[in-house]
């Protein structure tokens, strides 16, 4: 019976002959027009804009946004939507979705697999366990594990992962598999989990251009409390308690404004708690997840984020403050180490409240053209980042070379 529908859902998804361009099958949680998932959908979004000419693109993914439980309105009825250099196939949940995946691997009409979350078990386990069985025809897979073999991220169900790790080495989950990483530091860190000798490549996250030409020159008023911002998924990875915690020990006044969607709901239940418990001069409101289109103006309407987070791959996030003009006050488990030298923000090692709490009483002591002259800061920063050509060319070898890696696997640094 399964394998009935699997033919069937094979003819379903019929297309013309590949373009000569290399076809990259993307597969991914959550995409446009969702962004409750994250980080990875503008990841995805900027880089497939940038190389949308060099390569032919088919991404599959769910058909509603993190926590839905409605499809997204003005999808087709086939969840195929096709976009310039972009075929989106939007997939039903449940088993429907397991056999629609088999059916995608199993056509083989793609040069290349290109799975961006390592522990989901639809769109990262499945696809692997697919092309494990031999089932994929031998195309070969690129795993963007997106920060999820970092410390921070591993130390979360840590019991579960590291099952999940063992087992993966023990069933040879992994053979022929190459990675993505977008740092060196990440570049360790899978080198870690999955051995020596697997094939890594090094190639930085795209910044949205868009975060730039959204970017308000605005800024927020020098009278009145601090005004600072926790912009990310409430999540324990992003260490909301952390930064409530660090407040709490502050002496003067401070508007915190929570920005993102709630992720675990148990989570959210021991910060409420927290955010009960918080002196009268710091007040904390949660404002729920923002429209994309709606972050740069906000972002512009605060002296500064405050992200003690466990880890970021990259930090979309951290971009977007820093082109709106806010200075993030962040911890040491992002890429972005530089911020104090650039004199547009701090950074912080992760276990140090009073370094956190230090790095807001500098600001709460700021006069007002200091913080301007910090704030040109953090938009030059951006501006600088974004106009790096390396990233581009990094990227379009990563994908030229490991479609050609089937056979071939030496690490590609």
């Amino acid at each position: 019976m399964i394998g009935r529908a699997v033919s069937a859902d094979i003819e379903r998804d019929a297309k013309p002959p590949a373009l000569e361009r290399g076809r990259i099958l993307v597969l991914v949680p959550y995409y446009r027009p969702g962004f409750k998932g994250g980080g990875p959908i503008a990841s995805l979004e900027a880089l497939i804009g940038q190389l949308s000419e060099e390569f032919s693109w088919v991404l599959a993914t769910a058909d509603r946004d993190y926590g839905d439980k409605k499809r997204y309105p003005n999808i087709p009825g086939d969840g195929r939507l096709a976009k310039k250099g972009l075929t989106i196939l939007y997939i039903r949940p449940h088993l429907g979705r397991l056999i629609r995946l088999a059916g995608l691997l199993r056509r083989g009409d793609y040069d290349l697999l290109y799975i961006n979350d390592m522990f989901s078990p639809q769109w990262g386990v499945w696809p692997l366990v697919v092309h494990r069985l031999g089932w994929s025809k031998g195309r070969p897979v690129l795993v963007a594990p997106r920060n999820q073999f970092s410390p921070g991220a591993l130390g979360i169900k840590r019991l579960k992962k590291r099952i999940f790790l063992w087992a993966a080495r023990l069933i040879g989950l992994w053979k022929c598999v190459s990675w993505h990483a977008t740092s060196e530091e990440e570049f360790a860190e899978i080198r870690d989990c999955v051995g020596d000798g697997a094939a890594v490549w090094v190639a930085p996250v795209f910044p949205s251009r868009h975060v730039l030409a959204g970017a308000r020159m605005s800024s927020p008023p020098n009278d009145g409390p601090l005004r600072v911002a926790f912009f990310s998924r409430i999540s324990p990875k992003k260490n909301l308690d952390v930064a409530l915690s660090v407040l709490a020990g502050v002496p003067f006044a401070v508007r915190f404004d929570i920005v993102g969607p709630v992720d675990d709901e148990a989570y959210w239940e021991r910060i409420k708690a927290r955010i009960a418990r918080l002196p009268r001069h710091i007040t904390a409101t949660h404002l729920g997840p923002v429209e994309p289109s709606h972050v740069q103006d906000l972002f512009g309407s605060y002296h500064a984020m405050l992200l003690p987070t466990r880890g970021e791959n990259f930090g979309h996030v951290i971009l977007e403050a820093l082109a709106a003009g806010c200075p993030p006050i962040i911890s040491d488990r992002t890429p972005w180490k530089d911020l104090m030298e650039r004199g547009c923000g701090w950074v912080v090692p992760l276990d140090d409240k009073d370094g956190f709490r230090k790095a807001l009483t500098e600001l709460n002591a700021m006069g007002p053209e200091d913080r301007e002259q910090m704030r040109s800061a953090a938009r030059q920063y951006a501006r600088s980042y974004i106009a790096n050509p390396e990233t581009k060319e990094m990227n379009r070898k990563m994908f030229h070379e490991a479609m050609g890696s089937s056979k071939t696997h030496a690490a590609g640094r």
